[in-house]
């Protein structure tokens, strides 16, 4: 996010927590799936680099 400012900003999740806190929205018979951004802007997911290891 922010990827043009001086300290852009990235959060990082777990496939686990992405498919948690997806939403499915069906519109003329497709799915799609989004993150609600209020779901992934979390302080333990933000610039939480940590978690890759």
């Amino acid at each position: 996010m922010n990827a043009h400012a001086d300290e852009p900003e990235c959060y990082v999740l777990s496939l686990d927590e992405v498919t948690t806190l997806a939403v499915e929205n069906i519109k003329e018979g497709k799915s799609s799936f989004w993150l609600p951004f209020k779901s992934f802007t979390r302080p333990e997911f933000k610039n939480a680099w940590h978690r890759l290891e």
